[in-house]
């Protein structure tokens, strides 16, 4: 970039040197006002073969010469906020090197990668490797590109598996960062605070099916119902994940745990209610939160959920919370409100209900038919 610190005085001057009359020696120089052009084309030379050109009413010059340095002050702080090669290749070994001089907390994964030497839980031999491409000169007066490009492998030892990313410097360390997070995904991980996390999405999907008794109801108002989703993290029914497959066995111990929990004696009844209870274990397949009356009931129904895979509840991961005014920010009976002229109902928020179970349901893959695996109280999946 320029230096365009003296960019007014030279157009100033220029201005001036138009302006000038010529004196013959022993004369009186007379100027009129009149006679002074009053409409100027400036053409400014600055360092490094830079060419400005300004044109206007003289009190307009000075202004334009204003603007370009405004601009070139935009351009500058733009320019600094990319980062320099320096900054880059410090980032790209801190990223090779899986950031271990960074400090972490004690039981947080990337400490236990410290403590055995392995970064990003690998090898040290097998660790990423960033190189830049270099594009090289064809001719003397030829621009280097205003881009960097990067070879990068995921494992130096395996060279035929790379990726080539290009842009500034910045721009390069935010893509490596983001394909880096999608291949921990796809890998069926993901990095959470505690250690590594097995992947819910795309795990078969149990799903609880919970509805109002006959009658219960308000007289005009729909029947409440309730579901509840909930995953299978140990087994799968897609041939390319490295989990077991999930058999017809399982299926039918399922469904004979889900009765057991949530049909029998007439089928359990879910209190739902303007408090929320949620529970997050992802180890276990959950990551939910339901409406219930009280706490109580909240913890009953997830020890219940927890018990179909044969889990027990760890209340570090449950959290309960009531509105400070809870009857007022969910009202029974909502005002409505007027659309297009008109009074329209609205359904409450979070209404009081008692609702109980029906029926439970599989889905082992998405787009797949759910197979049913309890109806009330009896186990229609025969297997």
């Amino acid at each position: 970039m320029s230096n365009l610190k003296n960019l007014k005085s030279k157009a100033a001057d220029k201005i001036a040197r138009q302006e000038a009359a010529t004196v013959i020696a022993g004369a009186n120089p007379q100027v009129n006002d009149e006679d002074a052009p009053r409409f100027y084309l400036l053409e400014l030379e600055l360092p490094d073969n830079v060419k400005v050109l300004l044109s206007g009413a003289k009190p307009f010059i000075p202004l334009q010469a204003s603007l370009i340095k405004a601009f070139d002050d935009v351009l500058r702080a733009r320019i600094d906020s990319e980062w320099s090669a320096k900054q880059f290749w410090r980032w790209a070994k801190e990223f090779e090197n899986g950031f271990s001089n960074f400090t972490v907390g004690t039981k947080d994964v990337f400490a236990q990668w410290q403590k055995k030497n392995k970064p990003w839980g690998k090898d040290p031999e097998n660790k990423p490797r960033i190189t830049e491409i270099k594009i090289p000169v064809q001719s003397k007066g030829d621009v280097p590109p205003h881009y960097k490009t990067i070879f990068f492998l995921a494992d130096r030892t395996v060279e035929n598996d790379f990726q080539v990313f290009t842009g500034s410097y910045r721009e390069i360390a935010q893509q490596i960062t983001n394909w880096w997070n999608q291949k921990q995904k796809d890998s069926g991980f993901t990095k959470e605070r505690g250690g590594d996390f097995p992947i819910l999405k795309g795990q078969p999907l149990i799903k609880l099916y919970f509805y109002e008794d006959a009658g219960a109801s308000t007289k005009g108002k729909a029947a409440i119902k309730g579901e509840i989703s909930l995953r299978v993290t140990d087994k799968s029914a897609n041939p390319k994940s490295s989990l077991p497959a999930i058999s017809k066995a399982d299926l039918k111990k399922y469904a004979q745990i889900i009765q057991k929990q949530f049909g029998d004696n007439g089928g359990y009844v879910w209190k739902k209610g303007r408090e929320t209870i949620s529970y997050r274990n992802r180890h276990q397949g959950f990551e939910g939160w339901y409406f219930v009356k009280d706490k109580g009931d909240g913890i009953e129904l997830i020890k219940r959920l927890l018990a179909i895979f044969n889990h027990t509840i760890d209340l570090t991961c449950v959290h309960h919370s009531v509105n400070v005014n809870s009857v007022a920010a969910y009202p029974e009976n909502p005002p409505p409100v007027t659309v297009l002229g008109e009074k329209t109902p609205i359904a409450s928020r979070r209404p009081l209900a008692n609702v109980r179970f029906r029926r439970a349901e599989i889905i082992l893959l998405a787009g797949q038919k759910p197979i049913e695996l309890v109806r009330n109280s009896v186990v229609v999946y025969k297997g």
